[in-house]
Protein backbone atom coordinates (compact mmCIF):
# COMPACT_ATOMS: atom_id res chain seq x y z
CA UNK A 1 0.00 0.00 0.00
CA UNK A 2 2.48 2.53 1.08
CA UNK A 3 4.47 1.79 -2.51
CA UNK A 4 0.86 2.47 -4.23
CA UNK A 5 0.86 5.49 -1.88
CA UNK A 6 4.53 6.87 -3.22
CA UNK A 7 4.07 6.21 -6.51
CA UNK A 8 1.00 8.12 -6.96
CA UNK A 9 2.74 11.12 -5.19
CA UNK A 10 5.70 10.57 -7.60
CA UNK A 11 3.41 10.79 -10.53
CA UNK A 12 1.45 13.82 -9.00
CA UNK A 13 4.85 15.89 -8.30
CA UNK A 14 5.87 15.01 -11.93
CA UNK A 15 2.28 16.48 -13.77
CA UNK A 16 2.55 19.34 -10.90
CA UNK A 17 6.26 19.82 -12.59
CA UNK A 18 5.07 19.70 -15.57
CA UNK A 19 2.33 22.33 -15.35
CA UNK A 20 0.26 19.50 -16.40
CA UNK A 21 -1.83 19.36 -13.07
CA UNK A 22 -2.80 22.21 -10.52
CA UNK A 23 -4.14 22.40 -6.73
CA UNK A 24 -8.15 23.66 -7.33
CA UNK A 25 -9.07 27.12 -6.13
CA UNK A 26 -10.74 28.01 -2.87
CA UNK A 27 -13.90 28.25 -5.19
CA UNK A 28 -13.31 24.54 -6.75
CA UNK A 29 -13.02 23.13 -3.45
CA UNK A 30 -16.26 25.19 -2.00
CA UNK A 31 -18.22 23.73 -4.91
CA UNK A 32 -16.70 20.07 -4.96
CA UNK A 33 -17.27 19.86 -0.75
CA UNK A 34 -20.71 21.12 -1.75
CA UNK A 35 -21.93 19.00 -3.81
CA UNK A 36 -20.56 15.82 -1.84
CA UNK A 37 -22.92 17.15 0.87
CA UNK A 38 -26.26 17.03 -1.12
CA UNK A 39 -28.25 13.96 -1.35
CA UNK A 40 -27.57 11.66 -3.50
CA UNK A 41 -30.30 10.92 -6.12
CA UNK A 42 -29.33 7.35 -6.54
CA UNK A 43 -28.64 6.46 -2.43
CA UNK A 44 -31.29 3.27 -2.55
CA UNK A 45 -31.74 4.00 1.12
CA UNK A 46 -35.59 4.38 1.31
CA UNK A 47 -36.24 2.57 -1.56
CA UNK A 48 -35.01 -0.80 0.29
CA UNK A 49 -37.10 0.04 3.72
CA UNK A 50 -40.03 -0.41 1.42
CA UNK A 51 -38.66 -3.42 -0.17
CA UNK A 52 -37.77 -4.88 2.83
CA UNK A 53 -41.42 -4.23 4.81
CA UNK A 54 -42.77 -5.96 1.69
CA UNK A 55 -41.08 -8.91 1.85
CA UNK A 56 -42.13 -9.66 5.33
CA UNK A 57 -38.92 -10.53 7.18
CA UNK A 58 -38.08 -11.02 10.62
CA UNK A 59 -37.28 -8.25 13.06
CA UNK A 60 -33.45 -9.28 13.22
CA UNK A 61 -33.24 -9.82 8.56
CA UNK A 62 -35.08 -6.20 8.98
CA UNK A 63 -32.44 -4.26 10.98
CA UNK A 64 -29.73 -6.13 9.32
CA UNK A 65 -30.93 -4.95 6.13
CA UNK A 66 -31.86 -1.07 6.94
CA UNK A 67 -28.71 -1.11 8.64
CA UNK A 68 -26.86 -1.71 5.44
CA UNK A 69 -24.53 1.77 4.49
CA UNK A 70 -25.63 4.36 2.33
CA UNK A 71 -24.09 4.31 -1.02
CA UNK A 72 -22.68 7.49 -1.96
CA UNK A 73 -21.18 7.62 -5.63
CA UNK A 74 -21.98 11.14 -6.83
CA UNK A 75 -19.65 13.34 -5.58
CA UNK A 76 -16.10 13.60 -6.89
CA UNK A 77 -14.67 13.32 -3.06
CA UNK A 78 -17.11 9.86 -3.15
CA UNK A 79 -15.95 8.19 -5.86
CA UNK A 80 -11.69 8.87 -5.50
CA UNK A 81 -12.43 7.51 -1.95
CA UNK A 82 -14.49 4.21 -3.54
CA UNK A 83 -11.68 4.45 -5.97
CA UNK A 84 -9.04 3.90 -3.26
CA UNK A 85 -11.66 1.16 -1.53
CA UNK A 86 -11.41 -0.81 -4.30
CA UNK A 87 -7.41 -0.51 -4.97
CA UNK A 88 -6.92 -1.75 -1.15
CA UNK A 89 -6.21 1.43 0.80
CA UNK A 90 -6.57 1.71 4.28
CA UNK A 91 -9.52 3.96 6.18
CA UNK A 92 -6.66 6.63 7.47
CA UNK A 93 -5.14 6.49 3.68
CA UNK A 94 -8.03 7.63 2.16
CA UNK A 95 -9.51 9.61 4.61
CA UNK A 96 -7.63 12.50 3.20
CA UNK A 97 -7.68 12.72 -0.73
CA UNK A 98 -6.02 15.22 -3.03
CA UNK A 99 -7.50 16.28 -6.08
CA UNK A 100 -5.90 17.93 -8.78
CA UNK A 101 -7.02 19.96 -11.72
CA UNK A 102 -5.57 18.83 -15.21
CA UNK A 103 -4.37 22.10 -16.99
CA UNK A 104 -3.69 20.87 -20.68
CA UNK A 105 -5.51 17.22 -21.53
CA UNK A 106 -3.38 17.12 -24.57
CA UNK A 107 -0.22 17.41 -22.76
CA UNK A 108 -1.36 14.01 -20.92
CA UNK A 109 -1.47 12.19 -24.11
CA UNK A 110 2.07 10.46 -24.27
CA UNK A 111 1.78 10.24 -20.71
CA UNK A 112 -1.25 8.40 -20.81
CA UNK A 113 -0.15 6.02 -23.69
CA UNK A 114 2.61 5.15 -21.53
CA UNK A 115 0.39 4.34 -18.29
CA UNK A 116 -1.76 2.56 -20.49
CA UNK A 117 0.66 0.28 -22.27
CA UNK A 118 -0.02 -3.42 -20.73
CA UNK A 119 2.64 -6.35 -20.92
CA UNK A 120 1.70 -9.92 -22.00
CA UNK A 121 5.42 -10.55 -21.07
CA UNK A 122 5.22 -12.50 -17.47
CA UNK A 123 9.12 -11.86 -17.55
CA UNK A 124 8.73 -8.09 -17.32
CA UNK A 125 7.99 -8.28 -13.22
Amino acid sequence: ESAKALAMNQLAGVMSDLDLVRWPKRNEFKKLKAEEQELSDTDITEARKVMVDKLGLQEDEKKEINEMPVIRNHGLFSKAHRMLEISGWKENARADIEIFKLEDAEGLTPLLAVLNEVSTDENDG
